[in-house]
C-alpha cells in the first residue's frame, strides 16, 4: 500500500493501473464484498472497508511536457459528501519518464499531500514506462571523419540513457564512400555527406539547423562522464560538468590530435592555489611550457592558443602542494578546432541551451524560468505554478512559501524607532499560498540600536570621531597612555540593508553551477546562496583599513554534505579554519531555508595587521551534493570606519604620548615598555639592545659582543683572544652555504660574523640575521643574537631569538674546530627541530699565527745589502702569510766561494788531462823508441848490404 507520513487517518492506498477486476484484491466495501476499481482508499480506523476512488479510465499528455510523461485519470469513484451536488471521487496519477527508475512505484507529489482537494487524489510515479515507445524521432547519427576512403555514419540515441523504451533498435553503423579530402566550412556550417551513396558531387556546406551548431572543423568538449576520444589522464577525475585535477602532487591531462589546418585549443578554466605560489597550473605543448596559470579568484577564465597544421601532443599540468587544502584546477570546456577541415555533420544544443538562427557556432543557455530539451531552438517556458533556474532542462513544482522562507528587515532609524518588515528571501522559488503561510505586514517597532561606538543625537546615530569613545550617551576624548580602538561590527542585529563594504560587484559573486550570485543578505546573517547540482564556488568580500594591529571575530555555521566547505582567506592567503565546526552535526531534515535558530554556530578569530586587509569568505560545493553556510557578528576591532566602545591602555611594548589617540605606538628601536598605559618608552643602557619595534624588554649582549651606541644591535669585528691565541673568524663569511639538515630536508644559510639579508619569509620580506633555516621557499630566522666562547681547541658561537611556526625560541650553536682542510658544516646528532647544532672543520677556525711558528731565513748579497725574512715553519697549523719579508735591510761584502762540486769536476779534468797527457807523452814515446828501432835495423842492413857489395867487388877484382 501507499502512505503518507503524517495522515492521521493511517489512509492506505492500492493502484492497479491497467486492470480493475484481477483476483488479488486488496479493497472491500462495507459489507465485505470486493471493489473492482482501479484505485482504492482502505480506511483502517474504521473497520478497514475501502472507497472507490475512480473506475473509469481516461489519459492525456502531462502539463506542456514541463516533464515527459503523461497523465493517467481515474474518474466516477464513490460519492463524496461535501456538498449537495454528492461529486464522485477522481484520482490523477501523473506518470513521469525516468529510465533510470525502471517500474518505479507511485508515491506522494512532492510538496504536496495525497489528497490535496477534499475527494480528489493525486500521486506521482516515476518509470521508464512513461516514457514513449522508442521511434527514429528518438536517435540521431554522425559521420566519421574519411579514413581509407570510406566514412561511418554512427547512431546515438538522444539522450544518454534513452528516454524511451521497446519501439525501434538503434541502427547499426553504415559505411559510406568518400574522399580523403573534405572542403573546409566556416564555423556554424558542415559538409552535408548525402545520406544515401555519398556522392561528393551533390555535397555542399550547409548551414547548421536550429537547436545544432558547429565549431568549424573540430568539436567542442563541454559534457566530462567519460573521457572524449584523444584524451588521456592519470589524476583528474571526471565531473559531469567538468573535469577536476588532484589536490596534492601532480596531475596530468593530455591531448593528442592531428590537426589537418592551422586550428586553435580554447578551455574555459579555474586554478585554486589558496595564495600558495607553488600551486599552479601549467599548459604544454609536448615539452614545451606555453602559460602558466595561478589563482583565478574563484572564477572561470578562457585561454585561446593557436595551432600549426600538423600532429600535436598538449597536456594540462596541475602543481599542487601536499597540504590539506583543497588547491585544484577544474577545467570546464575544452574546444578543439582544426582536426579536420569541417564536420560532416552539426551537433545538437545540449539540454538547458537552445540555438534559435541557422549557422550557429555555439548555444545558448536557457534563462531562468524557461528549459529546453537538446536540439531546441527556443527554451520552453514555466507555466505557473513551475520555476526553473539557468540552463535547466525541466521545470519544476513550486513548492507553498513557509515561514522560513521570509526574513525579518529594519528601517533606518528614524525618530529613535526603527520597524520592521518581512522580505522574501532572494531567488526563492516559493508560491505565496495563504492556507499554508502568509508573513505578517510588519514587525513591532523598537528603540534604535546605535552601532557600537555611536551615540544617539536628535533622534539618528552618531559616530564618535577619531580618539573619541561613547560614554554615557556622550563622546569623550581618550587619556595619554590610553586609546579608543575603533570597532565595527555587522549583523549583529537586523540590518535594513546589506552593509556598502559589502556591497559591489567586484567584493561578491559566484562561479560554477550557481543559483544566486554569490552570498544572500538575509537581514541578521548572510547567507551563501543557493547553488545548483554541479560544483560552485560562492564568495563574498569586506575591505577594512586596520588603523592598528586589529582582530577580526565572526560565527559561521555549516549545514549539508561534509565533504563542503566553508573558505577563508585574508589578503588572498588561505587562513586554516575548523571545519566541520565541532558541533555542526545536524539533526534536521537538510533545507536551504531552515531557520536560523536549528543551526549551531561556531566562532573564529584572527589576528589583523595595520593597513588594508581584504577577508573573502568562499563557501565551496562539491558536485552532486546539497548545503550552504551562513555569517553573523562579524566584529572588527581597529577598523578606521568604526567608532571606540571605551579606552584601553596601551599595551607594554608601546605608548601614547598624547590625547585623543586612535592608536598605540609601539617603542622604536633601543627602547621599551614594560607596562600597560605608558606615555613614553625608555632606552636600553649598558649592553643591552633591542632590534625590534615594541620590545618590552631589552636583550643582554651575548659573550664578547658589545652595543652600538644607539642600542639597536650588538656586534663584533669576529677576532678574539683565547690564551694569547687570537682569532679572526671574518673570512667564514664568504661561505654562506646553503648547507643541508635532517638528511637533506631542510636548509641553512650562515653568517657567522655580521647579520645580513640571509633569506626572505613566507611574506616574502628579506630576513636579516645570522643564521636561516627553511625549506622550498618557507625560512625562518634561525638566531640573530650571537655569543661566543672558547672551550679548549673549539670556539662554540651560539645564535638565539630565533623563531618559527614549530618553535617559539629557534637557537643555532656552531662550533668551529681548527683543520688543515676547509670542509661544510655537519648537524650534530645532539641536534633537534629547535635547537640546530652545527660542527664546522675550517682553517679558518684555527688561530693566528705567532713569531715561534715562523723560523728566519737571510736572503742573499745583493747590491751590498740583504733581508732577515720570516718564514712559516712546515710543521705549523695557523692562518698568517707563509713568508714575511724584513723590512730592514744590512750590509753586506761579497765573499766569493766555490762550491766544492767545482773542485771535484776540476781534479776529474786534471785527472783526466794528466791521464792524456802521459798516455800521448807514452806513446810518443813507445812510437819513437820503435822508430828508433826500425831506424837502427835499417842501419845495420844497410852496413850488411855493403860489405856484401864490397865482397862482391873484391871477388871479382879477384877473379879479374
Amino acid at each position: 500500500p501507499i502512505t503518507e507520513e503524517g495522515d492521521s487517518n493511517q489512509h492506505q492506498y492500492y493502484l492497479n493501473i491497467c486492470a480493475k477486476d484481477h483476483t488479488n484484491h486488496t479493497c472491500y466495501d462495507g459489507h465485505g464484498n470486493p471493489i473492482k476499481t482501479f484505485v482504492c482508499q482502505v480506511i483502517t480506523l474504521a473497520g478497514g472497508y475501502g472507497e472507490d476512488l475512480g473506475d473509469v479510465i481516461g489519459f492525456q499528455p502531462n502539463l506542456e511536457d514541463i516533464k515527459e510523461g503523461l497523465d493517467i485519470q481515474f474518474t466516477h469513484g464513490t460519492t463524496c459528501d461535501i456538498s449537495v451536488n454528492h461529486p464522485r471521487r477522481e484520482t490523477v496519477v501523473h506518470f513521469y519518464c525516468d529510465p533510470e527508475s525502471g517500474t518505479g512505484t507511485p508515491a506522494v507529489p512532492e510538496g504536496q499531500t495525497i489528497e490535496a482537494e477534499t475527494c480528489f487524489y493525486e500521486f506521482e510515479w516515476y518509470s521508464l514506462y512513461a516514457c514513449p515507445v522508442c521511434t527514429e524521432e528518438n536517435y540521431h547519427y554522425i559521420i566519421s571523419d574519411c579514413n581509407n576512403g570510406v566514412r561511418e555514419k554512427i547512431f546515438f540515441w538522444n539522450n544518454n540513457p534513452k528516454r524511451c523504451y521497446d519501439g525501434v533498435d538503434l541502427p547499426d553503423p553504415v559505411q559510406i564512400e568518400c574522399s580523403d579530402v573534405t572542403p573546409p566550412c566556416d564555423p556554424g556550417y558542415y559538409y552535408k555527406i548525402p545520406e544515401d551513396d555519398g556522392d561528393l558531387q551533390e555535397a555542399s556546406c550547409v548551414a547548421a539547423d536550429f537547436g545544432e551548431y558547429t565549431v568549424g572543423g573540430g568539436n567542442r568538449y563541454s559534457t566530462w562522464d567519460e573521457l572524449p576520444s584523444g584524451f588521456s589522464t592519470d589524476e583528474w577525475q571526471l565531473q559531469g560538468t567538468s573535469i577536476e585535477s588532484g589536490s596534492n602532487g601532480v596531475s596530468t591531462l593530455s591531448f593528442s590530435g592531428t590537426f589537418v589546418k592551422p586550428g586553435y585549443i580554447e578551455f574555459k578554466y579555474k586554478v585554486k592555489d589558496y595564495g600558495d605560489s607553488s600551486i599552479k597550473l601549467q599548459f604544454y605543448d609536448l615539452d614545451t611550457l606555453v602559460q602558466e596559470f595561478s589563482s583565478t579568484k574563484l572564477e572561470y577564465m578562457t585561454h585561446h592558443h593557436s595551432v600549426t597544421k600538423g600532429n600535436h601532443n598538449y597536456s594540462w599540468k596541475f602543481i599542487g602542494a601536499n597540504s590539506e587544502t583543497l588547491a585544484n584546477a577544474r577545467i570546464q570546456e575544452i574546444t578543439v578546432v582544426g582536426t579536420s577541415y569541417s564536420e560532416v555533420f552539426p551537433y545538437l544544443c545540449p539540454a538547458g541551451t537552445h540555438s534559435n538562427q541557422i549557422g550557429s557556432s555555439e548555444c545558448a543557455v536557457c534563462p531562468a524560468g524557461t528549459y529546453s530539451k537538446s536540439g531546441h531552438k527556443e527554451c520552453g517556458e514555466c507555466i505557473d505554478q513551475y520555476y526553473s533556474y539557468e540552463g535547466a532542462n525541466e521545470c519544476i513544482l513550486r513548492p507553498d512559501c513557509t515561514e522560513n522562507d521570509y526574513y525579518l528587515v529594519y528601517s533606518q532609524c528614524n525618530d529613535g524607532q526603527t520597524s520592521g518588515s518581512y522580505v522574501k528571501k532572494p531567488d526563492n522559488p516559493c508560491i505565496l499560498n495563504p492556507e499554508v503561510y502568509s508573513p505578517p505586514f510588519f514587525a513591532p517597532s523598537k528603540d534604535c540600536s546605535c552601532p557600537q561606538g555611536s551615540v544617539l543625537e536628535n533622534g539618528e546615530c552618531t559616530k564618535c570621531t577619531d580618539g573619541q569613545y561613547s560614554k554615557d550617551g556622550e563622546c569623550v576624548d581618550s587619556d595619554k597612555g590610553q586609546v579608543a580602538i575603533p570597532v565595527n561590527s555587522y549583523f549583529t542585529d537586523y540590518e535594513s540593508e546589506l552593509p556598502a563594504a559589502f556591497n559591489n560587484d567586484q567584493k561578491s559573486g559566484c562561479s560554477g553551477d550557481c543559483v544566486s550570485d554569490g552570498w544572500r543578505f538575509l537581514g541578521s546573517y548572510l547567507d551563501s546562496g543557493i547553488l545548483s547540482v554541479d560544483e560552485a564556488d560562492s564568495y563574498i568580500s569586506l575591505e577594512l583599513e586596520i588603523t592598528a594591529n586589529g582582530e577580526i571575530n565572526f560565527d559561521y555555521a555549516i549545514d549539508g554534505d561534509l565533504v563542503n566547505s566553508v573558505e577563508i582567506f585574508v589578503n588572498y592567503q588561505h587562513v586554516s579554519i575548523m571545519y566541520p565546526p565541532h558541533n555542526s552535526k545536524r539533526d534536521h531534515v537538510y533545507s536551504q531555508d531552515i531557520s536560523d535558530d536549528m543551526l549551531q554556530y561556531q566562532t573564529f578569530t584572527y589576528a589583523l595587521e595595520k593597513g588594508t586587509n581584504v577577508i573573502q569568505w568562499n563557501f565551496h560545493k562539491e558536485p552532486n551534493t546539497v548545503g550552504f553556510a551562513r555569517i553573523k557578528n562579524i566584529i572588527i576591532q581597529g577598523d578606521k570606519s568604526g567608532g571606540a566602545l571605551s579606552q584601553v591602555k596601551c599595551p607594554a611594548g608601546t605608548y601614547s604620548s598624547d590625547k585623543k589617540s586612535i592608536e598605540c605606538t609601539p617603542c622604536s628601536p633601543g627602547s621599551y615598555s614594560n607596562t600597560e598605559g605608558m606615555t613614553k618608552c625608555k632606552s636600553c643602557s649598558g649592553t643591552t639592545f633591542t632590534s625590534k619595534e615594541g620590545s618590552t624588554s631589552c636583550i643582554e649582549c651575548g659573550d664578547l659582543m658589545s652595543t652600538n651606541k644607539d642600542h639597536t644591535s650588538c656586534y663584533t669585528d669576529c677576532k678574539f683572544t683565547f690564551s694569547n691565541d687570537t682569532y679572526d673568524l671574518n673570512p667564514l663569511d664568504n661561505f654562506p652555504g646553503p648547507y643541508t639538515l635532517n638528511n637533506g630536508e631542510d636548509i641553512i644559510l650562515l653568517s657567522i660574523c655580521e647579520s645580513k639579508d640571509l633569506c626572505f619569509g613566507n611574506d616574502n620580506n628579506p630576513i636579516s640575521s645570522h643564521v636561516c633555516e627553511g625549506k622550498g621557499k618557507s625560512f625562518y630566522d634561525a638566531g640573530d643574537n650571537m655569543s661566543v666562547k672558547n672551550k679548549g681547541e673549539e670556539i662554540i658561537i651560539t645564535y638565539d631569538q630565533g623563531s618559527s611556526d614549530d618553535c617559539i625560541e629557534l637557537s643555532t650553536e656552531v662550533t668551529l674546530k681548527c683543520s688543515d682542510s676547509q670542509q661544510t658544516p655537519t648537524e650534530k646528532s645532539s641536534s633537534s627541530a629547535c635547537n640546530i647544532k652545527l660542527e664546522w672543520k675550517t682553517p679558518i677556525a684555527c688561530r693566528m699565527c705567532n713569531e715561534d711558528d715562523y723560523k728566519t731565513e737571510t736572503t742573499a748579497c745583493k747590491n751590498g745589502k740583504q733581508t732577515d725574512n720570516k718564514v712559516k715553519k712546515d710543521d705549523a697549523l695557523c692562518n698568517g702569510p707563509d713568508l714575511i719579508e724584513g723590512e730592514d735591510e744590512k750590509k753586506c761584502s761579497l765573499n766569493y766561494t766555490i762550491p766544492i762540486f767545482i773542485f771535484v769536476i776540476i781534479g776529474v779534468v786534471f785527472c783526466l788531462l794528466v791521464v792524456v797527457i802521459g798516455f800521448v807523452i807514452y806513446r810518443n814515446r813507445k812510437i819513437s823508441h820503435q822508430y828508433s828501432l826500425l831506424m837502427s835495423e835499417n842501419n845495420k842492413q844497410y852496413e850488411m848490404d855493403t860489405v856484401s857489395d864490397n865482397d862482391d867487388n873484391d871477388n871479382k877484382e879477384d877473379e879479374a
